[in-house]
């Protein structure tokens, strides 16, 4: 139960750390549904300023940051290039680290967990809250205790910005280098060249491409290949906790609102304790028109969007809790999210070999079950591995990880996509997925377990394996 929780309270993406919202961070880029432009093409300016390393990661979000940790801990050299400035100072999004993704870390580094917990949450309760005054409310305790029984750990709600902050404080200082926009990259038959937006270049013997749902290197390896968007709308906000709040130190407070005449809408919320002396809140609607019809952007997200308040006032009315946070949050802060992922991709690899897909940029999924910074963490220790023992066979190294890690990515990534779409379907979920199959895929997930251990009824694996969201009339493919 207490993942069933916890799954739909992830709100960041996990493959960019820029400052500006943007389309990692759950906004549409501004010509999502007619850019026709092509790749920028390689500079062929032989006197622009080049560096060297071994392998270049691009993007410093939580998988770029988490490889580099785990090859300049195995001697590998390696550097980060990220677009943005600077590092995040802030942020209002949230994520829950689960079992799975805490054991990749501890295997990135044997301190990480421990520093996590001790600024975010390790929450021990549970409190489910319903608008109608006829459903009594639910509380389920020692909830850190049920998962560290089951899966020798516990899920820690951290905010996203603290994430990355523990992750870059483990790295050297001059491993990232901000200020690089990664255009395009071109193979070579030993090595591959990166080039940027300011005009510099990067030579390396292999490159990560940590860059995001919105990732270039991905587009260039599978031009054809487009992000979606669930046409879901998320509102959240990271405040600080206050008497007024009422916030529950080290639990979830989830929220539902099945709809009634005064406000019909159909709506689910949490309002959590985040560490560090912070709350969350977020509210999603069900209904995607509805949602639609309520942004403050024509759908395409935002932060401080105008308006926005007073429409989740109205919205949040049924519930006091919801509304106290609401209202202490100011316009300005209040984050509009479009909900957008991928299908599984054909392929994590170049045509050469050298480069290779890592976190979103290889998996971004459907928020819901609250597994895109745990699998982008499996992947990171999957690649660390892999290059680790590859004996400089960059090449073979990272068709490795590819055979060991995609399949499993694949379902994780399918199943988030499928559950995230069932409150949009009214009639999908009696056809889809049991409860016994639900509580098996979650098993499966936070174990680690692979492809092979994966146990459900025929009818009902091949369900996941097939599911295609664009099928349904309320996803669209994004075109960039």
């Amino acid at each position: 139960l207490f993942l069933g929780l916890i799954i739909i309270i992830v709100v960041c993406a996990t493959g960019s750390s820029v400052n500006d919202f943007d389309a990692d961070y759950g906004q549409l880029p501004p010509s999502h549904s007619s850019s026709t432009d092509p790749l920028p093409q390689t500079n062929s300016d032989q006197s622009a300023v080049t560096e060297e390393t071994t392998v270049a990661i691009c993007g410093s979000g939580l998988a770029g940051l988490a490889v580099a940790i785990g090859l300049e801990r195995n001697g590998i050299k390696c550097r980060v290039y990220e677009r943005s400035p600077q590092l995040r100072s802030a942020s209002q999004g949230m994520l829950a680290l689960q079992p799975n993704g805490l054991a990749a870390l501890e295997s990135i580094h044997p301190n990480l967990p421990m520093s996590l917990a001790n600024v975010g949450s390790q929450f021990n309760k549970q409190i489910f809250l319903y608008t109608d005054p006829a459903s009594e409310p639910l509380i389920k305790t020692d909830v850190d205790r049920d998962s560290i029984d089951k899966y020798g750990r516990a899920p820690i709600l951290i905010q996203w910005y603290q994430l990355q902050k523990c992750l870059a404080n483990l790295v050297s200082d001059d491993i990232i280098v901000t200020g690089r926009n990664l255009l395009s990259f071109e193979e070579h038959r030993d090595h591959v060249v990166l080039y940027f937006e300011d005009g510099s270049r990067v030579t390396c013997k292999a490159m990560l491409a940590c860059d995001g749902t919105f990732s270039r290197a991905r587009k260039q390896i599978l031009p054809d290949d487009n992000p979606i968007y669930f046409g879901q709308l998320n509102w959240n906000a990271i405040i600080p906790t206050s008497d007024s709040l009422a916030t529950v130190p080290n639990a979830t407070t989830a929220i539902v609102h099945k709809g009634n005449s005064k406000e019909p809408r159909k709506w689910a919320s949490f309002v959590n304790d985040c560490g560090s002396g912070q709350t969350f809140w977020q509210l999603r609607l069900i209904d995607p028109e509805r949602a639609m019809a309520m942004s403050g952007s024509s759908g395409r997200g935002g932060l401080g969007l105008k308006g926005i308040k007073e429409a989740l006032r109205e919205v949040a009315s049924p519930s006091p809790v919801l509304l106290r946070a609401i209202e202490e949050t100011p316009e300005e802060r209040i984050f509009e999210r479009c909900i957008i992922g991928r299908n599984p991709a054909s392929t994590w690899i170049s045509p050469g070999g050298r480069v290779a897909l890592v976190g979103d940029a290889a998996h971004a999924m459907h928020p819901t079950i609250g597994q895109g910074g745990s699998s982008a963490f499996e992947s990171a220790a999957a690649v660390i591995d892999a290059l680790k023992r590859c004996n400089s066979n960059y090449v073979a190294g990272l068709k490795q990880f590819e055979a060991k890690r995609k399949g499993r990515a694949d379902l994780v990534e399918r199943y988030a996509n499928m559950i995230g779409c069932f409150p949009a379907i009214s009639d999908m979920e009696g056809l889809a997925f049991s409860a016994a199959s639900k509580a098996a895929m979650q098993n499966w997930i936070n174990r680690s377990k692979p492809v092979k251990d994966l146990d459900l009824p025929p009818e009902e694996e091949k369900f996941l394996r097939e599911f295609e969201p664009r099928s349904l009339p309320h996803v669209t493919e994004i075109s960039l």
